[in-house]
Parts: structure tokens; sequence; C-alpha cells
């Protein structure tokens, strides 16, 4: 009998109830990571809005870490969980990130939007790679942050069906 998908299903609600709750700074971080996604996901659509339209952007600010809500994070209470291998990761992937964030809006600036739309569109540009990086600690980072609150509270043990 496959039990897979039961544990599955317990495992998620679990994880969507320390989600949810907003008693801790842990929660507090998870929404900030929760805006962090939003916000890549925002940024991304401004360079293919840019490409469109055929605006300029401000790549030395898409270039900068410490402007972004992610950077703010990372810098202040980010910083004192930097015994989290997954927060430091997240830091160095986040600077690749808006490297490439800069280098996508000097090609539109410059106006190489065909160079600008392939950068966006090709799995292995650099700017996709470190975009897959970060949206993948970034996940996995509020995975960890619900892990962490079970064990500073006394939520009851998962149940495994059999």
């Amino acid at each position: 009998m496959d039990t897979t998908a039961p544990q599955t299903y317990e495992a998620l609600e679990l994880a969507r109830t320390l989600l949810s709750q907003n008693d801790d700074e842990r929660n507090e971080d998870v929404q900030t990571l929760n805006e962090a996604l939003q916000a890549h996901v925002r940024r991304r659509s401004s360079y293919i809005l840019a490409i469109r339209e055929r605006s300029q952007l401000d790549a030395e600010r898409a270039a900068r870490t410490d402007l972004c809500l992610l950077g703010k994070w990372l810098l202040g209470p980010g910083r004192t969980r930097c015994g989290m291998t997954a927060v430091q990761e997240l830091a160095a992937a986040h600077v690749a990130f808006h490297e490439q964030s800069g280098v996508i809006a000097q090609a539109i600036n410059a106006g190489r939007y065909d160079e600008a739309r392939a950068t966006l569109q090709s799995t292995r540009s650099g700017f996709n790679r470190a975009s897959h990086v970060m949206v993948t600690l970034l996940v996995r980072l509020k995975r960890e942050f619900a892990i962490a609150s079970l064990g500073a509270k006394t939520a009851p043990e998962p149940t495994l069906r059999g």
C-alpha cells in the first residue's frame, strides 16, 4: 500500500500551519521571504515590460543588493540568522542575481533588446541560473524556518499512516 500521498499531505498541512502562525520572528522572516519572492517575479516582469516598451531602467539600482526588500533583510534580521547555511547561500545567490540584473538592465538601456530578451528566455543564462538558485534557496529557507518553528514550539509530531 502506497502511503506517500497521505504522508505528503500531512507534511504540507503541518508546514501550512506553521507558516500561518504569526506569533514569532520566524513567521516575520517567512513573510519577508514571501514578499521577496513576489518582488523577484515583479523584477523579471519589469524587464519584459521595459523591452516591450523600449523604456530605460536604473541599471545601477538593479545591480545593488542593499536596496531591495531581501537585501535589507539579509543586512538586518537575516544577518542574525547567519548560522543557517541557507541564509549564507541565499546572500551569495542574491549578489549573483543582482549582478545579472544589472547586466540585463544595461543591455536594455543600450537598446540591445534582442540580447536582453534572449537572456531572459534562456535557461542557461547567468540571470536565469542565479534566479533559479535564489528562488530555490528562498523556498528552502522558508522550510527551514518552519522546521525551526516546530522545534521551538510544542507542536504535535506529524503522524505517518501506514
